[in-house]
């Protein structure tokens, strides 16, 4: 194939990654995740291999999202892999669609062997992962949970509505009184949207909540996979993106608004992950196993 002719079929790939993905704000990072793979594995079986392609679509995916901590391990992964060839390229998106999967219904069953002993839960902010939990922990016991509203996006609200249909007796707070209402429960409960340096990055008010779960000696929970989890040399490269946001009745003030805050390890109990739950000590351990291909850092600089 022609040069030119190569060029054309990589934007093509560049341009289904840019509305595919890069303009998608409306889905969560597994279902963005999913469909990366799904274009890589595409342009594997159907063009010849091309390592600037390639690196340029990495690149892009990164770009795309860069809050989105999945997307920084599937391009480091894919460089690692590169480095073994192309066979390896190709069995390490295989391994990764099949294990994304398997991935929730392993975080789900570890979390109800964990989980189940308790009935009255609190959380906040909206995780898919902590719904399907739920769930599962409703199954095979009456559970109670409280559900913090997450304004201005409302987010909890969101979480409270698709699991109505639960034998869940859920009741909503307002945000600024979940951390005191944290007492009267047995665990808390959250999502991430990555796990860093850091802290546990996760939607507003996560950390007033573990706060007061340490305070209160209640149990709190990060319930994610595993490809949230950033080692040092990755967690430099996400960026934690704000939500514009309007208040009514402030108009002459400034208004100091954060989507995400940021809440530190040593506050988490433990992680439910698809690997199993995780202490402080062994999520470091495992974070300290990542490699971090050398060639991360010019992959931004050059595609």
């Amino acid at each position: 194939m022609l040069l030119k002719d190569r060029a054309l079929v990589c934007d093509r790939y560049l341009k289904e990654i840019e509305v595919r993905i890069a303009s998608d704000r409306r889905r969560g990072a597994t279902q963005l995740y999913l469909d990366a793979l799904l274009i890589l594995k595409k342009w594997m079986e159907h063009e010849v291999p091309d390592e600037v392609c390639f690196k340029r679509m990495l690149a892009a995916l990164v770009r795309g999202q860069p809050s989105m901590a999945p997307m920084l391990n599937l391009a480091n992964d894919m460089l690692l892999a590169l480095e073994m060839g192309w066979d390896r390229v190709f069995q390490k998106v295989e391994a990764a669609l099949k294990g994304l999967s398997e991935s929730m219904d392993r975080i789900v069953k570890a979390g109800v062997e964990r989980l189940s002993r308790y009935g009255c839960f609190i959380t906040t902010s909206y995780s898919s992962t902590v719904r399907e939990l739920f769930k599962g922990i409703a199954g095979v016991r009456r559970v109670s949970l409280v559900v913090s509203k997450g304004d201005p996006f409302a987010h909890g609200l969101n979480l409270a509505r698709e699991l109505s249909d639960e034998d869940i007796d859920i009741s909503i707070t307002f945000d600024a009184l979940a951390p005191y209402l944290v007492k009267d429960v047995q665990a808390a409960v959250v999502g991430a949207d990555a796990v860093e340096e850091r802290g546990v990055v996760n939607g507003a008010g996560t950390f007033p909540l573990a706060l007061a779960a340490r305070h209160w000696g209640v149990p709190l929970f990060v319930v994610c996979s595993t490809d949230k989890f950033l080692p040092p040399l990755l967690s430099r490269y996400h960026v934690i993106k704000d939500e514009s946001v309007e208040l009514d009745g402030v108009e002459g003030f400034p208004v100091v608004h954060r989507a995400f805050d940021v809440t530190p390890v040593e506050l988490v109990t433990a992680f439910i992950t698809e690997k199993g739950v995780m202490g402080p000590e062994e999520y470091r351990e495992f974070i300290a196993t990542k490699s971090v291909s050398g060639y991360f850092h010019s992959l931004l600089e050059e595609y």
